[in-house]
């Protein structure tokens, strides 16, 4: 079993004491915001690889994405969250934290 995680962390510019990751959205042609982490185990590492980026981009609205194609797949996406204790907010799908 093969876990990938994809974080916009480590490789990043700031501008206007503002943070941009590495990691880019298509859609926008801009760097991803709201998704701080997101992590996917598979089999494959090449699928993991893949999906935890674009889970990263996606944020949890990608879970059903998941569904039929990779039904084994295990996903979380953290999100900042200033109103929580640890300032992140969890979503998984199949990855058996409540």
């Amino acid at each position: 079993t093969s876990l990938s995680v994809s974080a916009p962390h480590g490789k990043a510019f700031e501008i206007d004491g503002k943070v941009f990751g590495h990691v880019m959205d298509p859609r926008k042609g801009e760097p991803v915001q709201g998704a701080t982490l997101a992590a996917v185990s598979l089999p494959s590492a090449m699928e993991t690889d893949g999906l935890s980026t674009a889970l990263l981009v996606l944020g949890e609205p990608g879970f059903p994405i998941f569904t039929g194609r990779w039904e084994e797949a295990r996903a979380l996406v953290a999100t900042s969250d200033p109103d929580s204790p640890s300032g992140l907010s969890l979503a998984t799908r199949n990855w058996g934290l409540s």
